[in-house]
């Protein structure tokens, strides 16, 4: 995405190591492992388990975690994802604070422990590690809340930014209600002025695809990360043409 191109992922939901294998073996790019609205803790083993089936098919891992808690920055950064989604970023100051910790000393307070899973177990020299880390394990605010957008240039100007995502289902809920038509066009405002802000410090844009056509208009805008679907949904779709037209079947054959 720093480069301009564009990466095309899914949410994952469930527990399951093998949902994420298939998503990286269909071509995913990445996969967000959902610790905030999913059975999953960010301080649980599960989380270990389904960033290890991610590193298997080849599949990039974050993990959107519960809080803005220091701890489960630094948990998924030691199980080995690739960075955090953090909910409810409203502000430069909690932005800089979540960087910070994100970050191993000098340059953030994050605990150091050289024998973590993503320093393979203290295979990988400490420097090297601590290196990568501050070269590649990203920090992406999720703006869900009208207050993100009251300072908006002041939270893209932090230092260390990289890319930043939109939570357009919570803003909808909290600017009229989810459907309703002044609520989808606010939503459209602030999306638009994220995307020129973005734009403007080519800072990457990560945003909700549920169609085909909703991937690619957004692309067309300059979306560069795209988070079509989910786990469970993707599986829901798949199995209802099929079974439809089994009841169907199954119906006729009755009469």
């Amino acid at each position: 995405m720093d480069r301009g191109e564009v990466l095309v992922g899914h949410w994952v939901t469930s527990v399951s190591p093998v949902a994420i294998e298939v998503m990286g073996y269909g071509g995913a790019d990445f996969v967000a492992i959902d610790c905030e609205h999913g059975p999953i803790s960010a301080l649980g083993d599960d989380l270990e388990t389904c960033i290890r089936a991610a590193d298997a098919a080849g599949v990039s891992a974050i993990v959107r975690i519960s809080s803005h808690s220091a701890a489960e920055i630094a948990h998924a950064g030691d199980l080995g994802a690739k960075g955090v989604i953090v909910p409810h970023v409203n502000t430069a100051a909690e932005l800089e604070m979540l960087l910070s910790r994100a970050r191993f000393p000098p340059h953030g307070t994050r605990g150091c422990n050289p024998s973590v899973r993503a320093a393979r177990y203290g295979a990988t020299p400490w420097a090297q590690f601590a290196r990568d880390s501050e070269e590649t394990f990203t920090v992406v605010p999720l703006l869900e809340e009208p207050a993100a957008f009251e300072d908006l240039d002041a939270l893209l100007d932090v230092a260390g930014l990289r890319a930043v995502a939109i939570g357009p289902f919570d803003l909808a809920a909290r600017l009229g209600g989810v459907g309703a038509e002044g609520a989808a066009r606010r939503v459209a405002e602030l999306r638009a002025r994220l995307l020129a802000g973005c734009r403007r410090r080519s800072v990457s844009l990560i945003d909700a695809g549920a169609s085909v056509e909703a991937v690619k208009s957004k692309v067309q805008d300059g979306v560069r990360g795209i988070l079509y679907s989910a786990d469970v949904v993707l599986h829901a779709d798949a199995m209802s043409e099929p079974m439809d037209h089994v009841r169907r079947f199954l119906r006729e054959r009755r009469s």
